[in-house]
């Protein structure tokens, strides 16, 4: 399942599965991003979510700058057998204009270990995007380019000792037509991602896709996708095409519930190995039981993902769990969960990743919120070391 299901109903349908994708732009960009889509399906809007931060006005432009810093401690950076205090620096701007359909972002990120210099990270992204609603036709355009890592905790990765840099860069658009109460939309993505200590797994990315929606009337819309991905990379043999179709449905209850699903087969077809054809599935719920908790449940089943950090295709099971409870009016918990399970076409290696995360979030004002988190990773595998890790963070977020 691939990054822009979320493009096929605006309600929802954003739960694919790519937590094994250190560069993924829809996880690490706002929503305002016209073409880039981030978090859940947003049915909820709690009484803490009304009391944040109200962005600078300029004509017609909001503006919202943000600062967060704190420090902290992870047990095991990579899976390291040393452990270190941490302080994290970030900043970031996202500007957006509704009238005019425009957004644009910037982001600057960092961590300082001091016991172990050598896990220092820093990252940057860039991205806008344009939406033109015309009579019959929504028209988006929009580009991206981050730097990030790829850490020990993620999917097929080598046995990292200390982060390796990503750049990464996307452009796509779109053209949703309306007939009636069915509407089209092809879209077209490239993207690109530069590992500059792995030069083997430098690749670019095609992808061509037409999505279908029914809303008759009511609360279920019908949906359906088809896909194709070409993935071309520096290390000869690598190359891949997948090839997907999918059909489904979403049935929303605003401010309630938003269930949806969707089913099919892909086909992968590598330069070198083995073809796989196989079933795949994305299926998602959030639930809102009372005013003040929040519930979200999804799983996923595919065959390839073209923006994971390896050449190597797998098939790739996850399951994600997310808990929201507003305990005070400025005091918010959430806790969530991941798991994933790799098994790879060509060999008999297998991997799990475990994470999960707690998190406190007490907002002072309109400006300042302060989070106190806790988040554990766990691997397991049949050809990298198991390992674990315990971070623990205090951070500060402010916006002037």
């Amino acid at each position: 399942m691939k990054r822009n299901i979320v493009l096929i109903a605006p309600a929802g349908l954003v739960f694919a599965a790519h937590g094994a994708a250190a560069f993924e732009l829809d996880s690490l960009l706002p929503s305002g991003i016209p073409g880039f889509a981030s978090g859940q399906s947003g049915v909820i809007l709690t009484r803490a979510a009304r009391d944040a931060p109200v962005a600078l006005r300029a004509g017609g432009l909001d503006v919202q700058p943000d600062i967060s810093l704190g420090p902290g401690y992870d047990s095991a950076p990579n899976g390291a057998p040393i452990g270190s205090a941490i302080f994290n620096l970030n900043a970031n701007l996202l500007a957006s204009d509704e009238a005019l359909g425009f957004g644009a972002y910037a982001a600057w990120t960092s961590a300082f270990f001091t016991a172990v210099p050598s896990q220092n990270s820093g990252g940057y992204t860039f991205a806008l995007g344009e939406r033109a609603a015309l009579p019959v036709d929504t028209l988006s355009f929009s580009a991206a380019q981050l730097r990030t890592q790829e850490t020990g905790f993620a999917l097929n990765t080598v046995s990292l000792v200390k982060p390796v840099a990503v750049i990464a860069s996307e452009f796509q658009m779109s053209d949703a037509h309306g007939f009636g109460m069915v509407t089209i939309t092809p879209e077209f993505a490239v993207s690109r991602a530069v590992f500059g200590a792995l030069p083997e797994q430098t690749h670019t990315n095609y992808d061509e896709t037409v999505n279908f929606v029914a809303a008759p009337g009511g609360p279920v819309t019908w949906v359906a996708r088809v896909h194709a991905d070409q993935s071309r990379y520096e290390g000869a043999g690598f190359d891949a095409a997948t090839y997907e179709a999918l059909a489904g449905i979403e049935d929303t209850a605003p401010a309630l519930w938003d269930v949806r699903a969707l089913g099919g087969v892909a086909a992968r077809r590598p330069a070198a190995g083995k073809a796989v054809t196989a079933p795949v599935l994305e299926a998602g719920l959030d639930w809102m039981p009372t005013d003040l908790d929040s519930f979200s449940l999804s799983f996923a089943r595919e065959i390839d993902d073209p923006q994971q950090e390896s050449a190597e295709g797998y098939t790739l099971d996850e399951g994600r769990l997310t808990l929201t409870h507003e305990y005070l009016r400025n005091v918010v918990i959430t806790a969530s969960a991941v798991a994933q399970n790799a098994a790879y076409f060509q060999s008999q290696r297998a991997e799990t990743i475990l994470s999960t995360d707690a998190a406190l979030t007490w907002r002072a004002s309109s400006a300042l919120a302060i989070t106190a988190d806790y988040g554990f990773n766990d691997r397991q595998s049949n050809f990298l070391p198991a390992a674990n890790e315990h971070i623990a963070t205090v951070r500060i977020d402010w916006t002037p």
